[in-house]
């Protein structure tokens, strides 16, 4: 099963440095069968597709700048 250890928030600093990052999960059922994808709460048994979307941002001489990260995780053997 998955489980959400804690929350990452968008005013969270990575210590000792100048960045500061943001994760959102979202959870949902595949149904391979029917080929829908239903959102679901990240607590529930059922779910077997977790996308987590994390931003690492920061300031610098230069301006404001920011990378985004997207990844899907799937529990194949369902």
């Amino acid at each position: 099963a998955w489980t959400n250890i804690g929350a990452c928030s968008s005013g969270e600093v990575i210590t000792n440095t100048i960045f500061t990052r943001q994760a959102t999960f979202s959870c949902f059922v595949y149904d391979s069968v029917a080929a829908t994808t239903t959102p679901a709460a990240c607590g529930s048994a059922t779910v077997n597709q977790i996308d987590v979307e994390v931003i690492v941002s920061w300031t610098d001489g230069q301006g404001d700048h920011s990378v985004r990260n997207v990844t899907r995780f799937t529990n194949w053997r369902r």
